[in-house]
């Protein structure tokens, strides 16, 4: 199902962050350290925050793992990596800009290219719980628990 206009309108909702974690995020999955708002030591901040809080509103519930995750990627999201469209964009640390290009199919979880999102958008059986079967867990100073460079 790929979204419209309206969609749209409701991801970018122009309520804030303070008023949508209390609305969206009070409860018992959520845990606050530092007045930042943990799922399943995922910490709910920036796009994280828009996307489950947009997904909150599409399904009803939300799950905290990969599974869930790769199935509102392939239901609600579309995928174009810098790479595919053949951009450059200078931004900060710019010098670093395709540093982190694969996702679960490598040893660290980083970016989810065009071509991975095709395959999971058409239910191709995709390997990436050969490498783990979690997604990436961050402590209370956002340091990844999980995953090792």
């Amino acid at each position: 199902m790929i979204g419209n206009t309206d969609d749209l309108m409701i991801y970018f909702d122009n309520e804030p962050y303070n008023q949508g974690v209390k609305k969206y995020f009070n409860n018992d999955d959520i845990k606050f350290c530092k007045n930042v708002p943990y799922a399943n030591h995922t910490p709910i901040v920036a796009e994280v925050f828009l996307c489950s809080r947009f997904i909150l509103k599409m399904e009803n519930q939300i799950k905290w793992d990969l599974d869930f995750n790769w199935k509102i990627i392939r239901d609600y999201f579309c995928i174009i990596d810098n790479s595919m469209m053949d951009i450059f964009w200078y931004k900060y640390e710019w010098q670093y800009e395709y540093r982190h290009i694969r996702t679960y199919a490598d040893t660290i979880s980083r970016g989810l290219d065009f071509s991975e999102w095709l395959s999971l958008y058409k239910n191709h059986q995709i390997n990436w719980k050969k490498i783990s079967s979690e997604h990436e867990k961050y402590d209370e100073n956002q340091n990844l628990l999980n995953f090792k460079n």
